[in-house]
């Protein structure tokens, strides 16, 4: 009777070890800290539902190698994530953020891989630096004419003017005192020589009578500058 005693216990203690030690080289989350390390340009709120997110993660003990991929699939302004064990056991979850290319709207940034987020999820010193735009279609943000275009010509142009798109073949820029407006598209090439075009024109018909109102400066043909006002009048 002693002896099958003996050997049940033997039969479960082993079994109890073997599971736990299975669970453990599964979940090495259970009994450990997971720390995360941000990149500077995250702000506050965002740290917060990171962590938040870490601590679920914990209690339900995600693997390690799901992990990462778990992160940039419900945080998509996430670059990348590395997460490193140490000796200890316990977890740093670094992470990265995508590159912000313009704040749409005043509320929602595209970033560079193309993700439309919240704005609120960089640092105002971050969000400070990135060019702001106006979308009429917030969809029409992810397509790739306005993400070249942007990324190609935002930093030069919303230093003077309020840049609208419309969609490719319609972009205003009302230059920021209100004079004039360039009527452009995505194919148009911007550099200093027409930018110079329309600011010499703009002085020129302020010197016109009767030529006093915003005038629109179309430069979406090849070699040549068509202006109108808002009545259709040319000049």
């Amino acid at each position: 009777m002693k002896f099958k005693i003996m050997v049940m216990f033997c039969i479960i203690t082993t079994t109890a070890y073997f599971f736990f030690t299975q669970q453990k080289k599964k979940s090495p989350f259970a009994c450990h800290k997971i720390k995360a390390h941000f990149d500077q340009r995250f702000s506050v709120l965002f740290r917060t539902a990171i962590n938040n997110f870490l601590e679920e993660q914990q209690k339900i003990s995600t693997p390690s190698y799901l992990l990462a991929e778990i992160i940039k699939d419900q945080f998509c302004v996430v670059e990348s994530v590395k997460i490193f064990t140490f000796p200890d056991k316990n977890i740093s979850v670094s992470m990265t953020a995508q590159d912000p290319v313009v704040i749409l709207n005043h509320a929602k940034l595209l970033t560079k891989a193309g993700n439309i987020v919240e704005s609120n999820l960089f640092t105002a010193e971050c969000l400070a630096l990135v060019p702001m735009v106006s979308v009429k279609q917030e969809e029409g943000a992810v397509s790739l004419p306005f993400r070249r275009f942007m990324s190609r010509y935002a930093q030069q142009l919303c230093k003077d003017y309020h840049v609208t798109w419309h969609d490719p073949t319609h972009i205003e820029l009302q230059d920021k005192q209100n004079q004039y407006v360039i009527l452009a598209s995505d194919q148009t090439v911007f550099s200093q020589d027409l930018i110079k075009h329309c600011q010499v024109l703009k002085e020129k018909i302020k010197t016109v009578p009767g030529k006093k109102q915003a005038w629109w400066f179309d430069v979406r043909f090849k070699n040549q500058i068509i202006l109108f006002n808002q009545k259709g009048e040319r000049v």
